[in-house]
């Protein structure tokens, strides 16, 4: 292994994400969010959503949209565009992007989300 690599792989293992506005961390929101968060989740899944039937953490929520941030079992990391419809969406709703880690979200797309803010 090259010393590259070897940082990549020191920096990701230590790697953790700091939610910055336009982003709540999930403690920085009240039970009463967390659950309807997360109730509008499981509600819009049907059987063929790639996330139905996964275990999820909430990690975050993108107050500027309708995106939450969700970690996986397998520490992948998906962003979720809810539709607040409250009904059992179809095919690819709600649209989910699905990142291999934190590390990958922080660089392909909350980096420049908080810029932008």
């Amino acid at each position: 292994m090259n010393h590259g690599n070897l940082e990549d792989q020191l920096n990701k293992s230590i790697f953790e994400l700091d939610f910055l506005d336009p982003y709540w961390a999930v403690d920085e929101m009240s039970e009463n969010i967390v659950i309807s968060l997360l109730n509008e989740f499981k509600t819009e899944l049907s059987e063929e959503h790639i996330l139905f039937n996964q275990q999820v953490e909430l990690l975050a929520r993108n107050s500027s949209n309708d995106e939450i941030i969700l970690e996986l079992e397998d520490e992948r990391v998906a962003v979720v565009n809810l539709t607040w419809s409250s009904i059992m969406e179809s095919d690819n709703f709600p649209i989910t992007r699905i990142y291999k880690d934190k590390f990958e979200f922080w660089n392909r797309e909350m980096r420049q989300e908080i810029r932008n803010f």
